[in-house]
């Protein structure tokens, strides 16, 4: 999968909708680049809030501004205490759900419908732990690869990469697909529902 920064311009498969900050556009975008480059995903420009209020904001705005129809919704799990929320929140902002599917692996796909239009959201959880991080996904690749334990904080993820002259985006270019999948089930879950795989 391609992921492509910039305005609404060309054809899309999806529009990725990430609930933090530049370091999780970055590994996530370094974890597409490993797949179908067929697909082409845009991440748009626009105001990044945090958590699924704020998502599913930009989901309306993009749903009734844009010709795309299918989200990937990237959410740390440390901004959801349940799946229940995001069914909620959609529901506030005037969709009504038509299906929920658990893909497993941390990983849902929604239907839904706003103002006639049909909307499918695919939803990948974030972290190892109940309240996790992509951070800890980030320590996890680097025990993995360099059998290190870092602390699954940004401040020791940015000494620890730092003293090895690397970014977080060469750490996920050099793990496999199979680490991957280890530490970003629901996100590896959603790139093989799209891609077909």
């Amino acid at each position: 999968m391609r992921l492509v920064k910039g305005g609404l311009v060309g054809r899309f498969a999806a529009i990725l909708l990430l609930g933090n900050g530049t370091r999780d556009e970055r590994i996530i975008g370094e974890v597409m680049s490993k797949f179908n480059h067929k697909k082409t995903i845009l991440l748009p420009t626009i105001p990044r809030r945090t958590g699924i209020e704020a998502i599913i904001d930009q989901l309306t705005i993009l749903s009734t501004t844009t010709r795309v129809n299918t989200y990937i919704v990237v959410l740390d799990k440390e901004h959801l205490r349940s799946v229940k929320e995001v069914e909620s929140s959609l529901k506030r902002h005037g969709f009504s759900i038509s299906r929920i599917e658990d893909l497993g692996s941390d990983a849902l796909v929604i239907e839904c419908v706003r103002g006639g239009r049909k909307v499918v959201v695919y939803v990948a959880l974030v972290g190892l732990s109940d309240r996790g991080c992509i951070e800890e996904c980030l320590a996890g690749l680097i025990k993995l690869i360099y059998g290190e334990d870092v602390e699954p904080t940004k401040e020791s993820l940015s000494k620890w990469l730092s003293s090895h002259d690397m970014s977080d985006r060469d750490i996920v270019s050099r793990a496999s697909k199979e680490q991957l999948r280890r530490v970003f089930p629901g996100l590896l879950r959603v790139i093989e529902v799209l891609t077909g795989n």
